[in-house]
């Protein structure tokens, strides 16, 4: 889109028959084939001229057809010079977006070249155009070329020679750069901009959106933190998150230290105010302390100045506490819970930040070149560009916050002392099991068993186990029962032990033991325990039931 008011004619960018050289050199060198985003050969340009409704329906001012990207230069012979028309910005918006609607569904650009003076009857400010720009719907991204040059005052595009008829107080030509919405983010914008003035020696400056894009702030943690408090710890940057690692038994104080990193382009905060966090801390119940908690953690020092696309050289510190302004204990709600486990459950805060910075205060200014800056000083109503474009996203109020944040993981690794002891618990339990094995298995008593006319030797486990005593022809009378290194005798049913039916504990006599066992009602049979497997009896015959000792 090209401003063809008469006061483009009064400037020297063109006679009443032809137009001069500046614009036809500047846009062949724009829209010139090759690189990222002008590579395609189906890409078209269209050439619509501009002035007010009046003038451009009286001059038959019409779009020039599409053209090919490379033959945009030799077309201006087509397009009338400027003839006497007033600028209608605010039209050229009503222009633009038909035409961008009109594109079949392509992605398109708009590139709106004027010498930035409203002058329509009344209407010498921009406020309407600038409002646009600023809330269109229509357009994601606005940027701002001035296209001054800046070696001599009265040097536009071009040779500078062509151009002397411009002044210090007007004149200097202006390009912006509309983006419709889902066409470009804003890292292809800055990536177009940056190729823009490497075609054409003039670098833009993005003033839609400022504040944010894509989602995302335009303010943000610095990579680089440290953590300064008591015990062991260390502080890592984990996807996109801060780790920060304790031990339990440890508190959660201390300092956070950052840097504001700024992802603004082309401008840098001056003064602007940095407030108190608000965080959002979710404990796990496996914590003494568990439970989501609302915190406000205080940031020192407030004032926060930052430079474009660039780490702020003030290094800040965020008071890390828990509830009621109290250290976090770190620790588990139970000793034994998990006692085998390497670290506790992570904690997790939302730690969200503001900075407020007043406009009219000038918190927000371009941060450019001093080339880019004279070329700035001299774009015609700069003020009113600048007045109604900052105050973007919250109204027309000239305080703007800017919203940030970082997703914050407290890990802590669990102190080991339950699982050592633990393990010592299960190792002498298990020795203690092994060692009862062992007696189960070695310890036995080791015995003789003389009578009823016979001779046995008896294995018995001294922990527990039982014997069956008979006699010759296998009638049971008794059991030996052995328990923790004690023997006793039971009667068998129907049996007798020494005359009654009775446990007879076994008291040794040296290393023999004598009872008398047999049926109810019939004589008693005489047996003989020994121990150590010791055989055979001082005087009489096995059997006989008045044996001596």
């Amino acid at each position: 889109m090209v401003d063809v008011s008469g006061s483009m004619r009064a400037h020297g960018y063109a006679t009443a028959r032809s137009w001069g050289k500046e614009l036809p050199e500047l846009t062949a060198k724009l829209f010139a084939t090759g690189g990222e985003f002008f590579s395609d050969a189906s890409q078209k340009v269209t050439l619509l001229p501009f002035s007010d409704p009046d003038t451009d329906a009286r001059e038959g001012r019409v779009a020039l057809a599409p053209l090919p990207l490379g033959g945009l230069g030799q077309s201006w012979a087509e397009l009338k010079p400027p003839g006497g028309g007033a600028t209608d910005m605010n039209r050229a918006l009503d222009l633009a977006e038909p035409s961008l609607n009109a594109s079949g569904g392509q992605p398109s650009l708009v590139w709106l070249i004027t010498d930035n003076e409203n002058n329509l009857g009344e209407n010498s400010s921009d406020d309407k155009f600038y409002q646009r720009l600023r809330d269109s719907p229509a357009f994601s991204h606005v940027v701002l070329f001035p296209l001054t040059r800046a070696a001599d005052a009265h040097s536009q595009v071009g040779d500078p020679a062509a151009a002397s008829t411009s002044d210090a107080t007007g004149g200097a030509l202006v390009m912006y750069l509309l983006v419709p919405p889902d066409t470009l983010d804003t890292e292809a914008v800055n990536r177009l901009t940056r190729e823009v003035e490497k075609r054409t020696g003039f670098g833009g400056l993005l003033f839609r959106p400022l504040y944010s894009g894509g989602g995302e702030s335009s303010l943000d943690f610095a990579r680089e933190l440290s953590y300064d408090g008591p015990g062991r710890h260390r502080v890592e940057q984990e996807a996109g998150q801060t780790v920060l690692y304790l031990q339990e038994g440890e508190r959660l104080t201390g300092q956070l230290k950052f840097r504001v990193k700024s992802h603004l382009q082309g401008w840098k905060l001056h003064g602007a105010s940095l407030n108190d966090a608000e965080v959002r801390l979710s404990v796990p119940a496996a914590y003494k302390h568990g439970g989501d908690t609302p915190l406000r953690w205080p940031v020192t020092p407030r004032t926060l100045d930052v430079g474009s696309e660039s780490e702020s050289v003030t290094l800040f510190s965020l008071g890390l506490a828990g509830p009621g302004g109290a250290p976090l204990e770190l620790e588990r709600r139970s000793f034994w819970a998990d006692p085998f486990a390497s670290r506790l459950p992570d904690i997790e805060g939302d730690v969200q930040m503001r900075a407020t910075l007043h406009l009219d205060r000038g918190e927000l200014e371009p941060q450019v070149s001093p080339t880019m800056q004279e070329r700035l000083a001299r774009v015609p109503r700069l003020p009113d560009i600048q007045r109604y474009m900052l105050r973007q996203g919250e109204g027309t109020t000239a305080e703007r916050n800017i919203e940030f944040g970082r997703k914050l993981v407290v890990r802590v690794a669990t102190d080991p002392t339950p699982g050592y002891l633990l393990l010592g618990a299960l190792a002498l339990l298990g020795l203690m099991l092994l060692l009862f094995l062992g007696a189960l298995l070695l310890w036995r008593h080791r015995l003789t068993l003389e009578g009823g006319g016979q001779e046995e030797d008896v294995r018995l486990g001294a922990l527990w186990g039982s014997y069956l005593v008979c006699d010759g022809a296998g009638q049971p009378y008794a059991r030996l029962i052995s328990r923790f290194g004690s023997l006793t005798l039971r009667a068998e049913p129907d049996t007798l032990l020494e005359g009654h039916r009775q446990v007879l504990p076994v008291r040794w006599q040296g290393s023999e033991f004598r009872f008398e066992a047999g049926p109810e009602g019939k004589p008693a049979t005489t047996f003989w325990l020994r121990r150590d497997g010791q055989a055979g009896r001082s005087t009489g015959a096995a059997g006989a039931s008045d044996s001596p000792l």
